[in-house]
């Protein structure tokens, strides 16, 4: 978000509040603020819709947290997704060749891990907990 969405985003806040029967502070729309604004207003007030009609959370005031969790997903999920773009790249590339992955906590991992040539040294035997400990990696740094 910009500067020019804070008042569209404190009145949508506000009306959120209102839903829940309850009144905004000043602090916490600071705290709204600083936590959602590197996202679009647009996907936030998706987040929001889907909040308020999920059945098990949307009983309660959202967080910030869940609604970045909405925008990002679990980091879970993350490490999920970066583990099959690694694997995926091992069984049809190699590591005989460089590659650049679209996520740079993945270069990270995996520099943590002992380095691109050595993943392909493992054996399909080692593989799933290669990708036990790359996930619970990515996960940390995440």
């Amino acid at each position: 978000m910009t500067e020019h969405d804070f008042e569209k985003f404190c009145q949508g806040l506000a009306g959120i509040y209102g839903f829940y029967d309850k009144k905004i502070k000043e602090f916490s729309l600071d705290t709204w603020w600083n936590s959602l604004k590197q996202f679009d207003l647009s996907a936030i007030i998706q987040a929001f819709n889907r909040h308020v009609v999920n059945t098990e959370s949307g009983k309660w005031l959202p967080k910030p947290a869940d609604i970045i969790r909405m925008l990002q997903g679990l980091t879970q999920d993350a490490a999920l997704i970066a583990w099959a773009k690694v694997d995926k790249t091992v069984r049809y590339k190699g590591t005989s060749v460089d590659v650049v992955f679209d996520d740079p906590i993945i270069h990270r991992v995996l520099h943590d891990m002992g380095g691109w040539i050595p993943l392909g040294q493992k054996n399909e035997d080692e593989w799933p907990f290669v990708a036990r400990e790359f996930e619970n990696r990515y996960r940390g740094f995440r």
